[in-house]
């Protein structure tokens, strides 16, 4: 189990050309904790972070119960959840650094300097993990004080964000300076820095954080949290109940009807995409899209051809299922979907064309990054990428049709992708990618691998264009 846990470390490590292993996971931890800390900052801008089940709500809310207290314990009773992942995360990028450092791949002699490198990276992300949880939490409970509606605050985490990427393209020598705080705790970690100075840092963070917690919690406004955790709670039960209570929640009901667009035909198809899509946002549709930027990132940087084709394979599988997952939704109103005024076709294409754009740009910010890493990627994938999505996301689609009953759908039962349908998708999509690739490894002029590229992506094209009017036929013949 350590070779293996130091072997997926020392791959991902090894991706990052031009940074020692100290130094790329400690970016690559940056990275992400800064990414969670943007997204649950904005998330607490528009919901309380503060969960309440229904007992907890009757008792707290209508109990004295001092604010301070009761923010600090859900705050300590979610971090340990939430943190899991990163100190695992700690672990496997600390052993891979050890591994990376000693000749001859992982010696079995080290394995107490392995097991003391891993207890001191958690020792540094647990109290690192949670100043920036705290951070978060404080957020939330400023959003929620008494009476007050401070819906600006959720634009905070967006500038943040939107001014860290200008930084980092105009100014990126000054990143350094301005993240040292996170930084050197992490540097320490991972056996760069003093670990007693990092820890101090990061334990320093940890009681700013808190205390900020401590300072705007007792203008917690408890009865608005309680309500907000309302609607998470009733979209936990399992079976068709909780299912049509997320539904509404999605789509807010009970609050004003939006204004119906005036375009007609197949843009109202479209309208009605974007409208889910602005009401359906949360943290797993940002987490399944951010996974799937990862995925591509990865699958551009991976050093060898054997690991490429195995994160090929996870991407294909988070393509199917973010870019079918509206389709798939939409069936479990089969009467209603149905009976739309559109033909097989129509219906078809507006229901992918919104993920399947987004996800091809998704994957050319992949290749736009890694190019200003100087990575630099494959240009046929590139190219090649709109084809590959639209061949996955058709067979993903003919798939849940083919599995799909009309009885089921009618009881708002629908199919997801199976592994036949993953399967289906990625021989399509492999089909041009693998032709371009073998005939582009042959031939080193520029404009034949752009004129071979372009070729590969017109034979994409086309089986995605077969493989559409064949789904179409598939959703016209359920039955």
């Amino acid at each position: 189990m350590l070779a293996l846990i130091a072997d997926l470390g020392t791959g991902i490590l090894s991706a990052v050309k031009g940074f020692s292993p100290v130094q790329a996971a400690v970016l690559l931890t940056t990275f992400i904790l800064l990414v969670d800390v943007l997204l649950r900052g904005y998330l607490a801008a528009r919901r309380s972070p503060f969960i309440f089940s229904e007992e907890d709500a009757a008792l707290i809310c209508q109990a004295p119960v001092d604010r301070r207290q009761v923010a600090l314990a859900w705050l300590l009773g979610d971090w340990i959840p939430a943190g899991l992942p990163y100190w695992a995360g700690a672990v496997t990028l600390s052993f891979a650094c050890q591994q990376l450092a000693a000749s001859g791949g992982l010696i079995w002699g080290r394995l107490p300097i392995y097991l003391l490198s891993g207890l001191r990276a958690t020792s540094l992300m647990l109290p690192l993990h949670l100043a920036f949880m705290a951070s978060t939490y404080a957020f939330g409970a400023l959003r929620l004080q008494r009476d007050k509606e401070l819906t600006y605050l959720r634009l905070v985490p967006v500038g943040i964000g939107a001014g860290g990427l200008l930084l980092t393209i105009l100014y990126p020598e000054s990143l350094p300076i301005m993240l040292w705080p996170v930084l050197y705790p992490l540097e320490a970690g991972f056996g760069a820095a003093s670990w007693i100075s990092g820890l101090t840092l990061a334990v320093f963070l940890t009681v700013l954080s808190l205390l900020a917690l401590y300072l705007v919690s007792p203008g917690l406004n408890l009865s608005r949290a309680s309500q907000e955790s309302n609607l998470h709670w009733k979209t936990q039960p399992a079976g068709l109940a909780g299912s049509q209570t997320e539904k509404r929640q999605r789509i807010k009901a009970g609050h004003y009807a939006s204004h119906i667009q005036s375009r007609a035909g197949v843009w109202a198809l479209i309208w009605k995409d974007w409208l889910q899509t602005s009401r359906g946002f949360d943290i797993r549709y940002a987490t399944s899209w951010l996974a799937l930027f990862a995925a591509g990132l990865g699958m551009l940087i991976a050093p060898d051809w054997g690991t490429r084709t195995w994160i090929f394979v996870v991407w294909g599988l988070l393509i199917g299922q973010v870019c079918s997952k509206r389709f798939s939704s939409d069936l479990n109103l089969w009467m209603l979907f149905r009976q739309l005024p559109f033909s097989g076709k129509e219906i078809l294409l507006c229901e992918i064309v919104s993920p399947v754009v987004a996800a091809t740009l998704l994957g050319w910010v992949a290749f736009g990054v890694c190019n200003l890493i100087r990575f630099h990627p494959s240009l046929p994938v590139a190219l090649l990428a709109p084809g590959i999505i639209l061949c996955i996301t058709l067979a993903a689609v003919f798939d849940i049709l083919r599995q799909s009953k009309a009885d089921a759908l009618l009881a708002g039962s629908s199919s997801e992708m199976g592994a036949a349908g993953l399967f289906f998708g990625l021989i399509l999509a492999g089909l041009p990618l693998v032709v371009v690739m073998w005939i582009t490894s042959r031939i080193s002029a520029g404009y034949i691998v752009w004129v071979v590229s372009l070729l590969g992506l017109l034979l994409g094209l086309g089986i995605a264009y077969g493989l559409w009017h064949l789904t179409t036929w598939q959703y016209k013949n359920v039955n």
